[in-house]
C-alpha cells in the first residue's frame, strides 16, 4: 500500500496569505481546521486547506460556479447530487493524498 509521506504543498497560494482586506468572501474568516489533516466518516484522512470560497477567492456560491473550470468543484457537484447533503456553502478545499477535493463539512469525522 502507497502511503504519501511528502508533506502537504500548495499549487496555488493560500488563501490565508492571500486574502486582501478588500475582498469579500461568503466566510470571512479561515476554516476552524485549516492546515490540520482530520478524519473523514469514511475513514478517509483530509487536509484542510479553507474554506471553499476562500481558495477560490470569490464571493460566489459554489452551486453558482462554472464546474466545467474545475475538476474538484464537478466531482463535488456529482456526490451533492447522489447524497443527501445539504445546497450551501459549508464546504472545504482540501487533499486527500495528491488529489484536491472539495468536501462538506458533515462529512468530517466527528471526534
Amino acid at each position: 500500500m502507497y502511503v504519501n509521506t511528502r508533506p502537504f504543498h500548495h499549487t496555488h497560494k493560500s488563501s490565508i496569505e492571500a486574502t486582501s482586506d478588500t475582498m469579500a468572501f461568503i466566510h470571512p474568516t479561515p476554516h476552524p481546521l485549516a492546515r490540520q489533516i482530520i478524519e473523514l466518516v469514511d475513514g478517509r484522512s483530509f487536509q484542510v486547506d479553507d474554506w471553499w470560497d476562500r481558495v477560490m477567492q470569490t464571493s460566489t456560491s459554489w452551486y453558482l460556479s462554472d464546474v466545467r473550470r474545475n475538476f474538484a468543484l464537478a466531482a463535488f457537484a456529482l456526490e451533492q447530487a447522489k447524497t443527501n447533503l445539504p445546497m450551501d456553502d459549508d464546504i472545504v478545499y482540501g487533499k486527500i493524498g495528491d488529489f484536491g477535493v472539495i468536501i462538506h463539512v458533515r462529512q468530517f469525522a466527528r471526534g
